[in-house]
């Protein structure tokens, strides 16, 4: 793993380590905000209690959004430098057989809504198609989760690998 990803990569699980408690305090005063929605019947200082909860979860909200974006621009930086050594081979033949199979699946649809002559049939068969379709799909959704959490698997124990081969 190259050093500089290394680097992201520590400083990515710190960007981490810093929502974690701000993701924690929104949740608490969400359910404040909520609880106090459903207070009935409302005190006189319900209204005032629950702006200012909401003038507390904007800005949290902010803060999050910028430490997701950072978190995120280190990821792909550290996927761009060395994604194909982070990446499960096996994963990615699957995902581009998936590929292929959706798009081959998408051409064929298409010719029988524009080129099939007569409508016997067609429907149904459209239906099925449809239905593979939504199959791959979900497969794909499982296969990109599954790669990333191999990648973010194999990202740590390179990056403690060359942490513990630097002391």
């Amino acid at each position: 793993m190259h050093p500089t990803s290394v680097t992201s990569y520590f400083r990515m699980l710190s960007i981490e380590d810093e929502r974690a408690p701000l993701m924690d305090g929104m949740t608490w005063l969400m359910r404040a905000h909520t609880h106090l929605q459903n207070d009935f019947p409302p005190s006189e200082v319900t209204p005032l209690a629950m702006e200012q909860i909401s003038s507390l979860i904007g800005p949290m909200e902010d803060e999050n959004k910028t430490l997701c974006q950072d978190a995120g621009d280190l990821w792909r930086a550290i996927l761009e430098i060395d994604g194909p050594e982070l990446s499960s081979q096996e994963i990615e033949t699957r995902q581009a057989e998936v590929a292929a199979g959706i798009d081959w699946l998408a051409r064929i649809m298409t010719w029988l809504v524009e080129d099939w002559l007569g409508e016997e049939g067609r429907n149904q068969i459209l239906m099925e198609m449809a239905g593979l379709r939504d199959e791959l799909y979900r497969e794909d959704s499982v296969l990109r989760e599954s790669q990333r959490e191999y990648q973010l698997k194999r990202a740590e124990t390179l990056a403690r690998q060359a942490l513990g081969d630097a002391n």
